[in-house]
């Protein structure tokens, strides 16, 4: 599962970070593998790896994250998710208070929690009706595909991602230009 590859990929970069041997069983078997042909591949560490740095080592950094608002960002909604800078050490994450956004992307952010909100509606509640309407109220597939097809494109990719949704977006009746439950 990828899940468990990127945790056992996480496991290793702190092991490593914190001063640790890397267990022999994240070491890859056999030879190395040949480094792609190109410029030198990225070495940078994750973002997730630099937080757990500076927390672990109290080495101080800023990086941008994604945290409840909690008032960070003043024209936003507090229960919503925003990136602000972040100061990470041996104390925690603080997060950057931004102030309010200009309103033409205050607006604009506010139109895309609106699908989160009903993107997450849709999951707690088992809600098919509502992983349409959230399709629906995306400005860019509205502005790209008439009802109809947003309701299509809804129904292939629950079939297609069925094993990993709630039962009750699955067996919810498929569309029929917006009656669906």
């Amino acid at each position: 599962m990828k899940i468990g590859r990127w945790l056992a990929s996480l496991t290793t970069a702190t092991t490593f970070l914190l001063g640790g041997a890397v267990p022999a069983s994240a070491a890859p078997a056999g030879p190395p593998a040949r480094p792609p042909a190109g410029p030198p591949p990225d070495t940078t560490l994750t973002m997730a790896s630099e937080v757990i740095h500076s927390v672990v080592t109290g080495t101080s950094r800023e990086v941008y994250l994604t945290v409840p608002d909690t008032g960070l960002i003043d024209n936003l909604p507090a229960e919503a998710c925003v990136e602000v800078p972040a100061v990470v050490g041996g104390s925690g994450v603080h997060p950057s208070p931004i102030g309010p956004l200009p309103v033409q992307l205050a607006a604009l952010n506010r139109t895309f929690l609106n699908v989160v909100e009903l993107t997450v509606t849709a999951a707690l509640q088992e809600q098919r009706s509502a992983v349409y309407q959230a399709a629906m109220l995306d400005p860019n597939t509205s502005a790209t595909l008439p009802v109809p097809a947003i309701e299509a494109l809804c129904d292939e990719l629950i079939d297609a991602h069925r094993a990993l949704l709630p039962a009750g977006i699955t067996r919810g009746r498929r569309a029929m230009s917006g009656r669906a439950s």
